[in-house]
């Protein structure tokens, strides 16, 4: 497969919700957002959150997202829970067969992906997690062996899991998410007050550590701990109030990337085992965008030490990474950014190789190199 050519249209369809959505949401339309960038034609199937039927959802993503791609969208309204994947694919079906086949299709929809390949679409599928079953495992293989596939992977991790399967893995890409420019890179001046102002951004539902930032804040009192997500999730963490820490009700994704450089640290506590909503631990392959983002924030990073985010991120060069539940070696590690030199050098590090190696830019080039090979 060569790389697209940017002549032909590029369908995006997603099993994502816009413009209320969730972590998928902001990857797709980071993603569409450097499609149309590079100069490519692009029309989004995706869709709409129940409460903006009637009303122009591109526009009110755009302002959310802080993108304003140039592109055309169709945003389906799908009411239940289940089976929005398949609706979707339906949906597809109906748009692909009577298309002719110059147009070239990315998807994270795996039944949309093996849909467009069996139809002769040039196809790009980005996969974000193992197959669960024996009919995902067959489609799992369908794609990887089609001459019209080019298979993504978010990490070295999942591609792995896919190994531990027996599929074969020669032909994956991994191409890790990113994040936006947004900020400067980062001056000694910025590391000459004391580190006292200490930042959490994401998910607070089961393993994102939200335990251990409460835990943390009870004994460093002369530490103020900003929690910045849905505070809804909070249930999941019963406590009595604590002085120093304060929490922030959910922002816009633009919002919540602009408020990264705030902080005089930022904290990424993910435990042994991170749930998403389907209640799916994503610990061995995941590649969280907060990670990024956090990363081209110009702000130290402290780090749980994980297999998936050692793909990244390097002890004592660019982050602190210590045990996920060891409440002691967070503390400590948190005091050793009382060294304002320690705090420049680790920003700074992380922010040359993100700004390097983890934009989304530089991610769509990954792919398109890739698929010139």
């Amino acid at each position: 497969m060569k790389v697209p050519d940017k002549s032909k249209p590029l369908i995006i369809i997603a099993n994502s919700k816009f413009p209320f959505g969730y972590a998928n949401s902001v990857n797709v339309f980071r993603m569409t957002t450097a499609f149309a960038k590079a100069g490519y034609q692009i029309r989004l199937i995706a869709f709409r959150s129940r409460l903006m039927l009637g009303q122009n959802v591109l526009r009110i993503t755009c302002r959310r997202y802080g993108d304003n791609p140039q592109i055309k969208s169709h945003f389906l309204w799908w009411p239940f829970s289940k089976g929005s994947e398949i609706f979707i694919t339906l949906f597809s079906s109906l748009y692909l067969i009577f298309s002719n086949r110059k147009k070239i299709i990315f998807t994270r929809v795996k039944y949309t992906a093996y849909l467009s390949a069996f139809l002769k679409y040039q196809t790009i599928y980005e996969c974000h997690a193992p197959p669960k079953s024996i009919l995902q495992i067959v489609i799992d293989k369908f794609l990887i062996k089609s001459k019209m596939v080019k298979f993504i992977v978010i990490s070295s991790g999942l591609k792995s899991q896919f190994q531990s399967m027996n599929i074969d893995t020669k032909k994956m890409i991994i191409a890790h998410d990113g994040g936006r420019m947004l900020f400067s890179p980062p001056h000694p001046d910025n590391f000459k007050k004391p580190c006292r102002q200490i930042g959490y951004i994401g998910s607070l539902y089961k393993g994102r550590g939200l335990e251990i930032i409460l835990k943390l804040a009870k004994i460093m009192q002369n530490y103020n701990f900003h929690v910045i997500g849905d505070l809804d999730a909070i249930s999941h963490h019963p406590t009595p109030p604590i002085d120093n820490i304060y929490y922030y009700d959910t922002m816009t994704p633009n919002q919540a990337e602009h408020v990264t450089n705030l902080f005089d640290a930022l904290l990424m506590p993910y435990q042994s085992e991170v749930k998403i909503r389907n209640n799916t631990d994503t610990s061995r392959w995941m590649s969280p965008m907060k990670m990024f983002e956090y990363m081209l924030s110009g702000v130290p990073i402290i780090s749980s030490d994980l297999p998936a985010l050692r793909e990244i991120l390097i002890n004592e060069v660019d982050s602190l990474m210590v045990e996920p539940n060891n409440l002691q070696k967070w503390k400590n590690a948190l005091e050793r950014f009382n060294d304002n030199q320690l705090r420049y050098k680790l920003a700074s590090n992380a922010y040359k190789k993100a700004s390097s190696q983890f934009t989304w830019d530089i991610r769509l080039k990954i792919i398109l190199s890739a698929l010139n090979s």
